[in-house]
């Protein structure tokens, strides 16, 4: 009985160590460069870009970074959509 009772409390235990760790890990955030923008459409496909494309990034969900959403040093502008 009394070994029954060990098993119980340590698989209670081990389980509930687990539960915790599981629910504080988040994977890392990667926040990527945003692409460059460019003032003009011509600008942007004198760059080399075949399709251009007027970015604003204007929406940032609940619960994201306006970095994660659009990028490190996002500007509005024209940008390559490739």
């Amino acid at each position: 009985m009394e070994r029954t009772t060990i098993t119980i409390l340590f698989i209670t235990i081990t389980t509930t160590l687990f539960l915790l760790n599981a629910c504080t890990l988040t994977e890392p955030t990667i926040i990527k460069d945003a692409p460059p923008s460019f003032l003009t459409e011509e600008m942007c496909y004198q760059s080399g870009c075949e399709q251009c494309g007027y970015a604003m990034c204007d929406y940032v969900p609940e619960g994201k970074t306006f970095e994660e959403v659009c990028g490190k040093n996002f500007q509005k502008g024209w940008q390559c959509l490739e």
